[in-house]
């Protein structure tokens, strides 16, 4: 009795594993990245697995409607993570975005891996491009909000 339960339990575990979504994934790949590096863990580098590279980054290779469920943030000294009931999104559409189904399109620029939109006002880093993930961390002051946004 106690072998079927390990194994239902084993099983399930297994079950969990298999079944996060990439930026989950990425989510808890980044929360041991800050806990190993802490001060040091740079919020603004991009990641080479991506699909394309760092001086290849076009408007072209970001759009459609991207959907975060997870987050993870820096504020002062604390660093935390988040799962959204409500996803944040970031739609792109040519070289204009928005950032909530309300808001209307604008133009934004990317230098490097660097999005600036809003007049200058608002300041991404792309971290990670690939086929279903596009993970950004959003600058304001001192604090970074990282989100991690699915196809």
């Amino acid at each position: 009795m106690k072998t079927v339960f390990l194994s239902i339990g084993f099983f399930l575990s297994c079950l969990s594993t298999f079944s996060q979504s990439s930026g989950e994934k990425q989510l808890k790949a980044d929360r041991k990245g800050v806990q190993k590096e802490r001060a040091k863990f740079d919020w603004k580098s991009f990641d080479n697995a991506s699909k394309i590279s760092i001086d290849s980054i076009k408007p072209i290779a970001l759009q459609g409607l991207w959907k975060s469920y997870y987050g993870l943030f820096k504020f002062g000294d604390m660093v935390n993570s988040m799962n959204l009931t409500q996803p944040f999104i970031i739609e792109i559409s040519g070289e204009e975005l928005r950032r909530s189904a309300d808001s209307n399109f604008e133009p934004f620029t990317i230098q490097s891996n660097l999005l600036i939109s809003n007049n200058g006002k608002e300041k991404g880093y792309i971290n990670k491009i690939t086929a279903t993930l596009l993970v950004i961390t959003w600058e304001s002051g001192d604090n970074f909000t990282r989100y991690y946004y699915e196809k």
